[in-house]
């Protein structure tokens, strides 16, 4: 009877998680040109958006485990939004955006920084580039995965004030 109760326990925790999960609520805030074009809520939890938006934060490109760690034949390319950013960007409720997978990464980080640092990065003679500016993206998605967001961008284009600065980050962290 014991394993019987405990086995409609886990059967119910798991179905409520389930039904929690279809709940969630996408978010958009009027700030945003983003047009969602697509809401999945079966197996996955995603959207995507048609549009562009402006986003200020920092391109974040680094070879996982470092440069020579060869494991890997292509880098990370991620955008970190500032604060501001984060609030304007569409995501699910409780889950908001923390950085953004970039698509077109080699091409992003050449419009970003030139072809020096990204040659410099793609030779791995450095570990990691970074660049903080003002970055216009398409093709945005947003999801949930592992309890966690996800979201995903083309950079189209980049305006880099001050292209010696860059913003301190802690390595992005996924699951």
């Amino acid at each position: 009877m014991m394993r019987v109760s405990i086995a409609f326990a886990v059967l119910t925790l798991l179905a409520n998680s389930a039904v929690a999960e279809h709940k969630i609520a996408l978010v958009q805030p009027k700030t945003t040109d983003l047009v969602v074009a697509k809401v999945v809520r079966e197996n996955d939890l995603y959207a995507e958006f048609r549009g562009t938006t402006r986003i200020t934060g920092t391109l974040v490109a680094e070879w996982a485990g470092g440069r020579k760690n060869l494991n890997y034949k292509e880098p990370d390319y991620s955008l970190v939004p500032d604060a501001e950013s984060i609030n304007q960007l569409p995501h699910f409720s409780g889950y908001r955006v923390r950085f953004i997978e970039i698509q077109n990464g080699r091409e992003a980080l050449t419009l970003a920084a030139g072809n020096a640092v990204s040659n410099r990065l793609l030779e791995r003679k450095i570990s990691r580039a970074t660049v903080t500016g003002v970055f216009d993206v398409s093709n945005f998605a947003v999801g949930i995965e592992c309890d966690a967001s996800w979201a995903k961008a083309t950079l189209v284009s980049a305006r880099i004030p001050n292209p010696k600065y860059a913003a301190k980050l802690p390595p992005i962290e996924t699951c």
